[in-house]
């Protein structure tokens, strides 16, 4: 096995690179590269948990975990096809260049309108500040109401002498 990279080093444990990654790498090395033998994250959980359920192991897969381990193998190519993947059909091997050219353009779309929704979240955000910042710099109304009575009644501070 290759040497983990290190953007995965901390989300795959290394009890799961022994015990988890190994059933993945089978998975894959026996399946036919293409669309069609497509597999959702859902059905890997599945299957995976059912393995260790059987062998009486405390671990669940998760979607999330699954998404790790294939970023794993694409970072470390320690499978020799590319793992391509489709919201819809889930992740299969991909041989052809030119639908792993279109996968790539299709990640790309995404990230930058991914980053376009965090520079609109940011501005929103500085937007907000400066507002209250501004706010916080307007004129301070002063009380209209100054000095209480012995009575409790408050007189108006007038400093218009009209009597």
């Amino acid at each position: 096995m290759s040497e983990l990279p290190r953007t995965a080093l901390l989300e795959i444990t290394e009890w799961e690179m022994k015990h988890v990654v190994p059933l993945f790498i089978n998975a894959f090395n026996g399946k036919i590269p293409g669309k069609e033998s497509a597999v959702t994250s859902t059905v890997m959980c599945k299957k995976i948990n059912i393995i260790f359920a059987d062998n009486k192991i405390k671990y669940t897969l998760t979607a999330s975990k699954v998404r790790q381990i294939i970023r794993y193998f694409r970072e470390s190519n320690i499978i020799p096809e590319f793992i391509n993947a489709s919201s819809s059909k889930g992740y299969w091997k991909e041989t052809d260049e030119c639908r792993v050219e279109e996968y790539i353009d299709s990640l790309e779309k995404r990230a930058n309108d991914i980053l376009f929704i965090v520079k609109a979240g940011r501005r929103w955000v500085a937007e907000k500040r400066a507002n209250k910042a501004a706010a916080k710099n307007e004129f301070e109304p002063q009380p209209l109401f100054v000095n209480d009575n012995a009575d409790g009644v408050t007189e108006k501070n007038n400093t218009n002498n009209d009597n």
